[in-house]
């Protein structure tokens, strides 16, 4: 099995210099944009850690302080007992400012950022929370030349998961780190998931599909050619009981087409870009993904009729009643894709008629960062380094993958082959009300054909820029 996680790896008919549409990378050393808050940087901070006390605040990424009483949290008290004796500290884990989508944990940041209070030294957030701190000049950036010559190397694979690191850098500046693997894992972003069976039914085997993608033929009509067979009246009553497609990728589909619709200029502010002929096409197949009733259940009411939800479109197709499926990470797992009968596998998201690759945009780019507040990060790297040794590990992090796949090699092939090294990180993710206004008004515009691919860029353009110079400035 060939498992390739880095950028040099994709689809074979494409040009492996071209694996990013949305960020132009620029030198390492830009400095970040002045803003009020202190840069409170001590010169020789003090490197003898006796009795130091660190605080990491691990917010979603539980794993990190799992159950007491099971075999893991009694390794996990192990190995932090084994750091405390090293180095002669004591290590405080607390939930903190929760790191998910969440404006209060992104408030309690700014607060400690602004009133000089380090917070922790090791801080689980989200995207939603770092961007707009970084712009505030609120971050330690962690490849600038202070960190590196104070130790912290976060190219090192023995300590941080590359992959993801590196998705969380903008501009070249290193904004948090990962260490997924032994017990926590990075949620990896939206696939379409397929019924083997069903597909086999409409004459296509999970091999041929598997094919596709390496070939470069897993397009936007190929995905829609062979939806649109299975979906059918299984029982002759006029109403469909088998969906091509139970559910979309949650508006992922958008980056598909060798675009994005927010671009990330060189000086580090945001353009919106739906009228982008690129994106244009990107919204039409999602318009049709989900807004055509040859492929999904109906997204709006029809006739007064229930709608079904996101969650039930899932679990419609652990039952066997759909062929393709959007989901994430987050997903797959014994009470998900776990209690399905039939097999199935895992491909991209189609390309579009622009792309020479596949793509994935991350659903949550969370990782650890550090505040600027922190002056005592001289001492805090050396812990983090021992604490990133024994969580790292990408061999741990595929086997857990591949066991929520049942084993299917030929699906993780098509993650780590031909999604992870097109990974980006999610802009519409950057604020809590970009994210809502993006997903709740622009995508559901798309996958109820409400209005037009371009009136939708026409109509929600403006406010969509607005938003953005709010975060990236």
């Amino acid at each position: 099995m060939v498992v390739c996680v880095f950028a040099g790896c994709g689809d074979n008919t494409s040009d492996p210099s071209a694996t990013t549409t949305v960020a132009p990378v620029t030198d390492n050393t830009t400095p970040p944009p002045s803003t009020d808050v202190p840069d409170t940087t001590t010169e020789d901070p003090a490197l003898s850690l006796d009795g130091y006390h660190f605080i990491l605040s691990y917010g979603e990424f539980t794993g990190m302080q799992p159950e007491a009483g099971t075999s893991t949290a009694d390794e996990l008290e192990d190995i932090y007992a084994s750091i405390e004796e090293k180095y002669n500290i004591t290590i405080e884990r607390i939930f903190g400012a929760p790191s998910h989508i969440n404006s209060a944990a992104g408030s309690a940041l700014i607060v400690a950022a602004v009133s000089g209070d380090k917070y922790a030294d090791m801080i689980h957030s989200h995207q939603m929370n770092y961007l707009p701190l970084r712009a505030m000049n609120g971050l330690r950036i962690l490849n600038s030349p202070e960190m590196i010559e104070a130790g912290l190397d976060t190219t090192d694979g023995e300590v941080f998961n590359q992959f993801f690191t590196e998705i969380l850098q903008f501009q070249g500046e290193q904004l948090a780190f990962d260490i997924s693997g032994k017990y926590e894992s990075f949620d990896f972003g939206h696939m379409f998931a397929f019924n083997k069976r069903l597909v086999s039914e409409v004459g296509y085997s999970a091999d041929q599909i598997y094919q596709f993608v390496r070939d470069g033929e897993w397009t936007y009509d190929k995905m829609l050619e062979i939806a649109g067979k299975i979906t059918k009246d299984v029982d002759g009553d006029g109403n469909t009981d088998i969906w091509g497609i139970s559910l979309d990728c949650d508006g992922n589909e958008i980056y598909s087409n060798s675009a994005a619709p927010i671009l990330i200029n060189d000086d580090g502010t945001a353009t919106v870009n739906l009228d982008d002929p690129a994106i244009l096409d990107a919204m039409y197949f999602m318009s049709e993904v989900s807004g055509n009733t040859k492929y999904q259940e109906p997204v709006i009411s029809v006739d007064g009729n229930p709608v079904t939800g996101r969650g039930g479109r899932r679990t419609n197709f652990y039952a066997g009643l759909g062929g393709f499926c959007g989901l994430y990470g987050g997903n797959f797992g014994n009470d998900t894709t776990g209690t399905m009968e039939d097999e199935f596998g895992v491909v991209p998201i189609p390309k579009g008629p622009n792309a020479d690759h596949y793509m994935m945009n991350m659903v949550d780019t969370e990782g650890f960062i550090m505040l600027r507040t922190n002056s005592d990060y001289a001492k805090s790297i050396p812990i983090i380094k021992e604490i990133g040794r024994a969580f790292t590990s990408m061999d741990d992090y595929l086997a857990v993958v591949l066991d929520e796949f049942r084993g299917d090699e030929q699906a993780l092939e098509m993650l780590t082959e031909y999604c992870l090294p097109n990974a980006t990180m999610n802009y519409a993710k950057a604020s809590n009300d970009l994210y809502q206004f993006f997903r709740k008004t622009v995508m559901h515009a798309v996958y109820t054909k409400e209005l037009s691919p371009a009136a939708i860029a026409e109509t929600y353009g403006a406010q969509l820029q607005s938003m953005l110079d709010a975060v990236f400035r």
